[in-house]
């Protein structure tokens, strides 16, 4: 019987990229686990830690380039908002 490791600290809460787990040593395999949910493409979290709007957007935030922003047609869930990257997240109903 195969006994699961703990995603090492920092890869524990919040959202990370694909190729930050593996820069760090995580491998791909350990990657597909079910205790990793990926909610967009080379996105990684810890399985059920994606309860709201806030949260997705904290996810795709890994994914935008700096000082970009999205208007939500990228991100359908979260239809009527706004996220927008710089020191902090902002989410704000449009």
């Amino acid at each position: 019987m195969h006994i699961q490791t703990s995603l090492p600290p920092g890869f524990e809460s919040g959202a990370f990229t694909c190729a930050e787990a593996l820069a760090a040593g995580i491998s791909a395999k350990r990657l597909r686990s079910r205790d990793v949910d990926h909610p967009f493409w080379g996105i990684c979290v810890a399985a059920g830690s994606v309860q709201n709007l806030q949260d997705r957007c904290r996810a795709f935030q890994q994914r935008m380039p700096a000082g970009a922003f999205s208007a939500m047609p990228l991100l359908p869930a979260c239809t009527g908002y706004l996220c927008q990257q710089d020191s902090k997240l902002t989410c704000v109903s449009t």
